[in-house]
This record gives C-alpha cells, structure tokens and sequence, in this order.
C-alpha cells in the first residue's frame, strides 16, 4: 500500500513540477506576464515572433531574448528588489543608493556623471579644470554685457549634499560640494559673474521642512519654491521691488495611484516599500499664464517651454537649465513677463537664439553633480568674435 501511495505522489509531483516550468512559454505563447515596468540600463528586446527565435535564430539567440523577456520577469526582479531593500539594507541597483530611513540617493546619473563620488569627494578641481569653467562663464557673461544682459548663475546641490546624514555608514559624509563652494569663490574673487549658491540656503531651510523628495533625487515643490523666491529676491533689486508669489499661494493636489518618482521607479517599489505622496503643483488662481514651444529652434534634442503672463512683473528671461529647473516652472511663470525654458543636458550657450529673442536677463542653472565632469564644448567654439 505504501508503495502505491509513493508512487502516486511521485507522479503527483514531477507533474507539478513540469507545470511549473513550463508556465513561463505557456504565458509567452498566450501573452500574459508582464505587471510591471522597470527602468534598466539595457534596451528590452525587440517584440518578434516566438517561433522565429526558436527555429530560425538559433537556440542561442532564443536563450538571449528569453532572458530578457519571459513573463514575470519584471514582477520577480521587483521581488528580489524589495528584499535586498527591506531585509539587507542594500540596493539592487547600481545607480541607487539605499539609505537610513527610507531615503533613496542617486548613485549615478551615467556612466560620467556619478553623484556620490561628488558629494564624498573632498577632491578640488585642478587649476586648469577650475580655469576652463571660469572662462566658459566668464566669455557667457562678457558676451551678455555688452548687449546689456544680465546674468545668473544658479548652483542647484546634490540631495546627498544637503540630506549627507541620511547616506549608509559606508559613505564618509561631507557637508559641502567641494568643487562648487571652490568655483563659486574663484568667480567672484576673478570676475563679476553673479552666482547664486543655493547649498546654505536649503540646508538651513531643511530643519523645518523636508526639501528634496525621500525617493526622488530632486527638490520637492518646497525645495524649489525656496530657490524661485531666491532668484526673484536677487532681480527684484535690479528691477522693481517685487515680492516672489507665497508658497501658499499655488494650489497642490495629491496624485492619484502610484507616484513616478525616479530613484524608486528605479528600484521598481514606488508602489509598496518606497512609496511617496506627491502633490502636483497648480498656477494660483486669477493668473492668466500661457505656455508654448519655442518656434524656430533648430536644436532638436533641447526641450523648450514658454510661459507668458501681461502680470509678470519682470523682463523677458531665458532660462538654461537640467531637470532641477522643471521644478520652477510654475513659480517662475508668475513674476516673469516671458521666460524661455531650454532643458539641455549639454549645457550649451545658445547666443544666436539670444540675438533673436533679445531677452533682459539670462539665467543659468546647473545641479552641482555635473561639475564632476567636464561641459563637452570648448568656450572658443561656442562664442564666436562679433561686431
């Protein structure tokens, strides 16, 4: 009788286990699996026929793509990541850092502009990196003088910069970005280039009130309305006397479902360790705000946006900025009469488009983690010897 029953169950089991391995071609060929996204360094691979890889690309190939995706691949590695999050204290992911509390850095933007080695670095620039980026702002600002621009430079720090306290043991913590404390200084000693330096600013403000997001490596709408009121506080004295728009003064909502914020998204548990409430910003009522592309822009990869109000209080801006710079949109839409967003990761200067436009002022931003790499372009091959 018993072995009967054993061999029953031995049946029992190997098929059992032959479902199981055989769910994930089952869920291929019916098309059901994926639950979830995540965000990956390496391309997914193309969506071509499943039988295409088998008979006709070879085993080999069929292994590639099926380890790329099989159903479930996302919902497992999801998985996996929140154990390792959770259990172990560490991160999964190259580009992010699990910190204490709940806190989330960036690791690394790209392979040339790493985040974390900026802000635990106590590495200066050498004398002819600190010289190529004094002369390329300095050429911008003598550039802009004499057509009587005024301009800006805005030093956005690092969430590890301001938050250092919340980084893993592991990281030897620094309160200060080395490199733009030293290139703020060196332009003022050598120049009449105006920085605004925003690291003392929101470290003190942090006491109160969180300013950068726990699961996101940017300002949250605190952190930037702070920065905006600063910027507007600095032109005012050149302008008119104006006040920046209260903070209470922008409606926010909460976000329905899940938040995008980019350092969970990366982890893949914005929806359950890592999740935060976000709140989208509003214009304030009464104000009449139109927003456009700029038209007849010729470089495709920069993201442009313009904001016109007849209320706005100060002259016509363009605005340079990285993704930190988003974030100020909406405030700065209020005390401007025109202002042109370009979002260029390249950081480039644009004078043919500021002979065009013929704004009052110019306004640079760049967060502090891009000082750990060179701007690509030489300053002799962006402004050229004019009239």
């Amino acid at each position: 009788m018993k072995g009967i029953l054993r061999n029953i169950l031995s049946k029992k089991y190997t098929v059992i286990f032959i479902l199981l391995i055989s769910l994930p071609i089952l869920f291929k060929l019916t098309g059901i699996g994926e639950s979830r996204n995540l965000r990956e360094n390496r391309k997914k691979s193309n969506s071509i026929s499943f039988y295409e890889k088998v008979f006709q690309k070879g085993l080999k190939e069929f292994e590639k793509y099926f380890e790329k995706s099989f159903p479930f691949r996302s919902l497992l590695l999801s998985e996996r990541n929140y154990f390792y999050a959770k259990y172990l204290g560490i991160s999964p992911v190259d580009r992010v850092i699990v910190g204490k509390k709940k806190w989330l850095f960036l690791k690394r933007l790209n392979e040339s502009g790493k985040e974390i080695d900026y802000s635990v670095s106590i590495e200066k620039f050498k004398k002819g990196e600190l010289e190529y980026w004094f002369k390329i702002f300095n050429e911008r600002y003598q550039f802009l003088k004499k057509r009587e621009i005024k301009f800006l430079i805005v030093i956005v720090p690092n969430k590890s910069t301001i938050y250092s306290e919340h980084l893993p043991d592991s990281y030897r913590k620094v309160t200060g970005g080395v490199r733009a404390e030293q290139l703020t200084e060196y332009l003022s000693n050598n120049s009449d280039v105006q920085v605004l330096n925003l690291r003392d600013l929101l470290l003190s403000k942090k006491v109160n009130r969180e300013v950068y997001h726990r699961t996101d490596s940017h300002w949250n709408h605190y952190g930037a309305w702070l920065a905006y009121r600063e910027i507007v506080k600095y032109f005012s004295e050149l302008f008119k006397c104006i006040t920046p728009t209260p903070f209470e003064d922008f409606p926010k909502r909460e976000m329905a479902g899940a938040s995008r914020t980019d350092l969970a998204s990366m982890l893949a548990l914005n929806r359950s360790l890592y999740k935060e409430k976000i709140r989208r910003l509003f214009t304030p009522s009464g104000e009449k705000i139109i927003q456009s592309r700029l038209k007849n822009f010729k470089y495709k990869k920069v993201r442009t946006s313009v904001f016109r109000n007849k209320n706005g209080m100060l002259p016509k801006t363009i605005m340079i900025h990285d993704s930190f710079g988003n974030g100020l949109k909406k405030y700065m839409s209020t005390s401007f009469c025109e202002i042109i967003f370009l979002l260029d990761w390249g950081f480039n200067f644009f004078p043919d488009l500021i002979e065009r436009e013929k704004p009052s002022i110019v306004i640079y931003e760049i967060a502090e983690r891009f000082f750990y790499r060179p701007i690509p372009s030489p300053p002799e091959s962006e402004i050229v010897k004019r009239k």
